[in-house]
């Protein structure tokens, strides 16, 4: 209960300050609680507006952004990925939702499998074998972005 207690103490007291307050490296993420507020409107009033068009009914902005805050770091490539498998499981769901609800876990737990498995063989195939990751201008010292700081300037 101490860590706690100091734990709330600083993050309390005197974080929000140092972290978010004016000037401060974090302070323009307060900008996404206005922009947060302000996005769902237009969606609302186009359904207000258009109520035969039935998909902006379904567009709901905080599911939205926080489905967006766990995904995890990774490359843009995924992204596209990611959408397109959730849209086409989006769109069986709602044109054979038997099907769906036969196969969706299934295919879920397929493409689990499917990273597992292509990690475990690109372990035992380069990585146990010796081999060492291609150098190039991304992954080497002399790359020009490798002094960029957080802003990207150099």
């Amino acid at each position: 209960s101490r860590v706690f207690f100091s734990a709330s103490i600083i993050w309390g007291v005197v974080g929000p300050i140092r972290m978010f307050g004016i000037g401060s490296e974090y302070s323009p993420i307060l900008f996404f609680f206005l922009f947060g507020a302000i996005l769902p409107i237009p969606f609302w009033v186009t359904s207000k507006w258009k109520p035969q068009t039935k998909w902006l009914k379904k567009v709901h902005i905080p599911v939205l952004f926080s489905a967006l805050m766990s995904i995890p770091p990774a490359p843009a490539g995924e992204f596209t990925t990611w959408f397109l498998v959730g849209a086409l499981s989006k769109l069986l769901k709602e044109l054979k939702p038997n099907v769906w609800r036969s196969r969706a876990y299934v295919f879920s737990a397929a493409m689990d499998c499917g990273v597992t498995l292509g990690v475990i063989v690109l372990f035992f195939s380069f990585q146990n074998n010796g081999i060492q990751f291609p150098s190039w201008w991304g992954t080497s010292e002399d790359c020009p972005l490798s002094k960029v700081n957080y802003y990207g300037y150099a």
